[in-house]
């Protein structure tokens, strides 16, 4: 498989697997990664308790391992089929929340008394780092989508030795 040139063939410029992508790929899966793993042990830490339903808890949790998983194997298709799957998983539950959000999907929630002495850099890290989750989330999702698509269109086209 070409690794660095883009092929001309049929009159369309391959998009073309290059390290630079993969590095790229990586870089973003270990943002997203370390923002899932985060959402999921601040609660933990700080000792706010959990306001998300268990469903939601696993979704992310099985994204941060999906991320996790297409850092290492970044250069092979699996590892770009893992950073699809992973941001799947987050975009599905974002799509969950605005359904809640919008009154076609029904969570129910349970009110908790919390202390008075609340950790305050829980609060003032939760946003930057959601932030950083959907930015993450969706730049993983683009850059595995074309490494998917330049990958399979090097590897069967007829023109080109696999």
């Amino acid at each position: 498989m070409p690794e660095c040139t883009p092929i001309p063939a049929d009159d369309f410029v391959f998009w073309v697997v290059t390290p630079t992508r993969r590095i790229a790929l990586q870089v973003v899966c270990f943002l997203a990664s370390i923002s899932a793993l985060y959402s999921l042990l601040a609660p933990t830490i700080s000792g706010v308790p959990r306001f998300r339903p268990i469903w939601a808890i696993g979704v992310v949790c099985a994204a941060a391992v999906l991320f996790g998983g297409a850092i290492f194997l970044a250069k092979r298709p699996l590892g770009y089929g893992l950073a699809l799957a992973g941001s799947l998983c987050i975009l599905s539950l974002r799509v969950c929340e605005v359904l809640v959000r919008l009154g076609y999907f029904r969570v129910e929630y349970r009110l908790v008394a919390l202390s008075q002495d609340i950790p305050r850099w829980r609060f003032e890290f939760d946003k930057p780092v959601f932030v950083l989750l959907q930015i993450s989330t969706f730049a993983s999702l683009v850059l595995s989508v074309f490494l998917l698509i330049a990958y399979a269109r090097v590897k069967f086209h007829p023109k080109i030795p696999s």
